[in-house]
């Protein structure tokens, strides 16, 4: 007699938006992370995490940024690893949409328009637009992670990393955002808060990437 596997090709279906989601949500980060190895590798780069904006590596143009000099002489493969890693991401997030709930895949959505608009538009040919699309990569996924574990959103969000966990974390984001984009606040220099930002949310991403791609229910 052939088993009864009523749920079989059903949670297949079902599955397959979320796994495949997580493979492109990891494919954007790892590609977005060999775009920054790729340049930073160069000796002929000149960049400090200290104090210059991460986006300075896309830079077209080798001159002083914040009191210091910047030059990448890789910057076009670093903005086409932003622009890559912002497309892979927004797929991923929208496969993801229904276990994530509105506020994280906005969230997400942002951070991948915001990845889009800064290989587009590096700092030294549009910087307003340049400015925009860091708003968007680094304090809107932070709001989202922090929205996304407050009452009544949580309840609507099947993220696999927990409520407080998303909570404190978004919160700690946000705080460095402000630190980097504000250069008044003095906390701390601002490239290095906004590398501890953008660690933040690439960790988040991983998690989530992880557990979506091997999701089994």
């Amino acid at each position: 007699m052939r088993p009864d596997r009523p749920h079989g090709p059903r949670m297949l279906g079902r599955l397959a938006p979320d796994r495949l989601g997580g493979v492109l949500l990891g494919a954007s980060v790892l590609v977005f992370l060999a775009g920054s190895g790729w340049v930073l590798a160069d000796p002929a780069t000149s960049y400090s995490w200290w104090h210059n904006m991460f986006s300075d590596l896309g830079r077209t143009t080798c001159q002083p940024s914040d009191g210091r000099w910047v030059c990448a002489p890789r910057h076009a493969a670093f903005n086409a690893a932003l622009i890559a890693s912002g497309l892979l991401m927004a797929a991923g997030a929208a496969l993801l949409a229904r276990r994530w709930g509105w506020a994280l895949t906005a969230g997400i959505g942002g951070t991948s328009a915001g990845l889009v608009i800064l290989g587009t538009f590096p700092s030294d040919v549009a910087p307003r637009i340049h400015l925009a699309g860091a708003v968007l990569t680094l304090p809107v996924p932070a709001a989202g992670w922090l929205l996304s574990a407050l009452r009544p959103l949580r309840a609507r969000c099947r993220a696999s990393t927990p409520a407080p966990v998303r909570a404190s974390l978004g919160a700690g984001a946000l705080l460095l955002n402000l630190v980097h984009l504000v250069p008044q606040t003095e906390l701390m220099p601002r490239g290095a808060a906004e590398v501890l930002a953008l660690s933040i949310v690439v960790a988040l991403l991983l998690f989530e990437s992880y557990a979506a791609a091997g999701a089994r229910r």
